[in-house]
Order: C-alpha cells, then structure tokens, then sequence
C-alpha cells in the first residue's frame, strides 16, 4: 500500500509540473519533469523506494505514450516518416546488431582468457 501512496505522491508532482509549465512555457516539460523527480529524491520516504518495471510501464509509458499518440497529427507522421521510421526501425535494429556483435566478442575473449596457471603453494612441511 505505501507504493501507492508513493505513485500518488508523483503523480501529484507531475500535475504540479502541468500547472508550471502553464505559467512558465519556455522551460520544456522534460527539464521540469526531472527537476520535480530530483527535488522529490530528497524526501526520506522515496530513499527506499522501488518501483517493478511492469508497474511503471502499465501506469506511466503506457498512458503518456497513449497521450503522445493521440495528440499527433497523421499529416505530420506523413511528412516526417522517413526519420521516425529510421529511429524506430533502423536504428533499433543496427543497436542489436552491434550490441550482439559485441556481446559476441567479449564474450569470446573471456572463454580465450588464460587461466591462472599458479597452482596452490604447499608448505613445505608437505614435501
């Protein structure tokens, strides 16, 4: 119950940043949104806090990308489609593919690495 209260508590954030951004339109709304979740870090109840990605991604992403999307215009995914599709598509895949490549190297370095080849010291007794 108590991360209820602490999702409740930065949702009141996040409608405190809507009210700012209001007054102060210049200041974009990500540098408003990171300033709000830094000052909260200061209060002792978020220094344990711990939110389970699945959590976050049903009551955060999926509602502000539900939001992002219905403020779109198709005409302007129209005009800018080569980019998004270069971001979304393109570039996500040439990550993974590099990220695999490199996985793969390391990978195959540290199964190369030389073993220590110092053996445990007898005492001398032993022999």
């Amino acid at each position: 119950m108590n991360e209820f209260y602490l999702v409740a508590l930065l949702l009141v954030g996040v409608n405190v940043v809507n009210v700012v951004k209001q007054l102060v339109p210049r200041i974009p709304e990500a540098f408003l949104l990171i300033a709000m979740g830094w000052g909260l870090s200061f209060m002792p109840v978020f220094h344990n806090f711990q939110l389970e990605p699945e959590f976050f991604m049903l009551l955060i992403i999926a509602p502000l990308m539900f939001i992002d999307g219905q403020k779109q215009s198709f005409a302007n995914i129209r005009k800018r489609f080569r980019g998004i599709f270069l971001l979304s598509v393109v570039l996500a895949v040439v990550t993974a593919a590099v990220v695999g490549v490199m996985t793969k190297q390391i990978e195959a370095r540290r199964l190369r690495w030389p073993q220590s080849s110092h053996q445990p010291m007898q005492s001398r007794s032993n022999q």
